[in-house]
């Protein structure tokens, strides 16, 4: 009924419509909160070799069935971007997955320098949920929480809490404050890291993204957080929960990833702090700074956002506590390399390795890199 084809600049206007259809679908049924690129970048990026994918078509036809956009990111990771089906695609769609799956699979192995596959099913892409378990692919809930401040309650939820006194000794500063003081000296530096890394060890988000089972990887991370790809860094609203000695044993950051959107792409503490509920202090300082920064007329932000599994029930609980309120839920699959079962039939066709890509051309792609993650 379908056959798949890699695409190539050639081959991609065939796609224009359903991708424009995409388009002006992607924030209602997609879950998108930002544009996609527009059809003429897409085109280019494909030339350039950051951007794959495959067209399917129906078997004698000529109208194009479905979409499948991906990307080799450079840590480790092979990223489904998106998958579109053309409305008779989707009364089939397992026939659909099946024919695009096989094709894929087959060619991933041919690729080199990668060892996890992942896809966060924004939007409609949770109706394949049923079927692409078949390949291998492993599911975990995600859900995305909000904070609105174009709504009285939140506010009054954050201003009204109150805490226990924080441990003997220990504080919370802004990242500002920090740097005013002189703490983000290489060492300090070092100790954030160290315990970034202790509160995603064992993490889900390690599951599909290499970079947090390694320091090395920590610190691109850090690097992206703070250099501004991810969004414009918010030290201000930044949080740093520091030890009697000055050591920084938990975490908040805050960029800004879009016109009056905030957004949280990394919380936790370190292993041993851990259920002690003091996360919640450290989220709640961050909130409060970019609350009394936007009603002080120094930050433009309406809205924060944050992403958390499903089965993180202190994850919710601390978000809700701080006035938070769940907006959506999807599934996040991921498939390591080593599971691809080798009885997938072979093609021909040869997908080569990406270039080192940009995050900015991420971000267009898949608006899940806004997601944060949460570890306690």
């Amino acid at each position: 009924m379908y056959f798949a084809e890699s695409l190539t600049p050639g081959l991609l206007h065939t796609y224009s419509a359903l991708y424009t259809d995409f388009c002006q679908r992607a924030e209602s049924d997609y879950g998108w909160d930002q544009p996609p690129l527009p059809f003429e970048a897409l085109g280019e990026l494909l030339n350039l070799g950051e951007v794959y994918g495959y067209g399917l078509q129906t078997l004698g036809g000529d109208e194009p069935a479905g979409l499948m956009l991906y990307r080799k990111e450079a840590h480790r990771s092979l990223e489904i971007n998106l998958i579109i089906e053309s409305p008779e695609a989707q009364k089939n769609h397992k026939v659909f997955l099946d024919v695009l799956m096989r094709k894929f699979l087959a060619d991933a192995r041919k690729i080199p320098n990668w060892d996890v596959m992942s896809y966060a099913m924004l939007g409609v892409q949770h109706e394949l949920i049923n079927t692409i378990t078949w390949y291998g692919f492993k599911p975990v809930g995600q859900a995305i929480v909000n904070f609105s401040m174009m709504e009285p309650l939140p506010i009054q939820v954050l201003k009204t809490r109150v805490f226990p006194p924080l441990p003997e000794g220990m504080r919370i500063l802004t990242w500002l404050e920090a740097k005013k003081s002189g703490l983000l000296t290489p060492e300090f530096m070092r100790e954030l890291k160290q315990s970034i890394f202790e509160a995603f060890s064992g993490a889900t988000d390690a599951l599909w993204d290499p970079r947090f089972r390694t320091m090395a990887g920590i610190d691109q991370v850090m690097q992206l957080v703070t250099s501004g790809a991810m969004g414009d860094f918010v030290p201000e609203a930044t949080t740093l929960l520091l030890d009697a000695q000055d050591t920084p044993v938990g975490f908040c950051f805050m960029v800004q990833t879009g016109m009056l959107k905030m957004n949280i792409p990394l919380i936790g503490l370190r292993t041993a702090l851990k259920g002690q509920k003091l996360s919640r202090q450290v989220l709640h300082k961050a909130v409060d700074a970019c609350v009394d920064g936007m009603l002080g007329g120094s930050l433009a932000v309406m809205n924060i956002n944050a992403t958390l599994d499903t089965d993180n029930g202190a994850a919710i609980k601390m978000y809700r506590a701080i006035g938070f309120q769940e907006q959506s839920h999807y599934p996040h699959v991921y498939l390591p390399r080593k599971t691809i079962q080798p009885d997938y039939h072979e093609v021909d066709e040869t997908v080569s390795a990406a270039k080192h890509p940009s995050l900015w051309v991420s971000q267009q792609l898949n608006p899940a890199y806004d997601h944060p993650a949460t570890q306690f």
